[in-house]
């Protein structure tokens, strides 16, 4: 769903900003590569707390999903002015 949610959000902000397809398309790959980053990130994560090596209150398991999407998304509105 991160990678929906990112590529949806990315041409959203091309369309705001009126960018062209080339612009658009760079986007849209950067969009990809931070969300498959994340999405790494965010699995690493869960592995640490489900496997009991952190211990964390139950739902950190959700929370741990929406704070690194909010990190993976905090630039693109920044990156979509290319």
């Amino acid at each position: 769903r991160m990678l929906w949610a990112a590529l949806f959000l990315t041409f959203a902000l091309c369309s705001f900003h009126r960018l062209g397809w080339v612009k658009s398309g760079m986007a849209a790959a950067l969009a990809v590569v931070a969300a498959l980053l994340g999405n790494t990130l965010r699995a690493a994560a869960l592995f640490i707390v489900e496997a009991g090596i952190l211990r964390l209150p139950p739902w950190s398991h959700e929370s741990t999903g929406l704070v690194v999407f909010a990190a993976v998304t905090r630039r693109f509105d920044r990156g979509s002015r290319i």
